[in-house]
């Protein structure tokens, strides 16, 4: 499968679905969700192409109009968008994460240490490469990273 880019080569793109609106989570309600790495450059051959619809495991996306909706549930839709990213900040998550979702761990427990808090184990787990890196991680953390 061919990674998409624009003409810009430091350019990558990417698809987005709008998370259900109605959810109780107000975190996740509406909030943009990427598409896995495979299934992004699934779509965008699909669009390159200028097809109509595309089908994405049990999902029909129009492609016009940006609508996501279920094979059997056709009257309620999702938004989808195609969106152009710098691919030096954009990471395959395919490869660097699972497909399982693990719940977010607490940023302190009362009375711990702040250097033994688990959000930050859980930081220092996933960024080995620059952990120790003050400079990277400090320019990280201003971009909101």
């Amino acid at each position: 499968m061919t990674s998409y880019s624009s003409n810009n080569n430091n350019q990558r793109i990417i698809w987005l679905y709008q998370s259900d609106p109605t959810s109780v989570d107000s975190k996740e309600r509406g909030a943009w969700k990427c598409y896995s790495d495979f299934e992004s450059d699934y779509i965008e051959e699909a669009y390159c192409r200028h097809e109509e619809n595309v089908q994405v495991n049990d999902c029909i996306i129009d492609l016009k109009s940006k609508i996501q909706f279920q094979k059997d549930k056709k009257e309620h839709g999702t938004s989808v968008k195609r969106e152009s990213v710098d691919r030096k900040s954009y990471v395959r998550n395919e490869r660097f994460s699972s497909n399982t979702e693990r719940p977010t761990p607490k940023s302190f427990t009362p009375g711990q240490e702040w250097y033994k808090a688990p959000l930050l184990d859980e930081w220092r787990n996933k960024n080995v490469t620059i952990r120790d890196n003050s400079s990277v991680v400090a320019e990280l953390a201003a971009q909101g990273n």
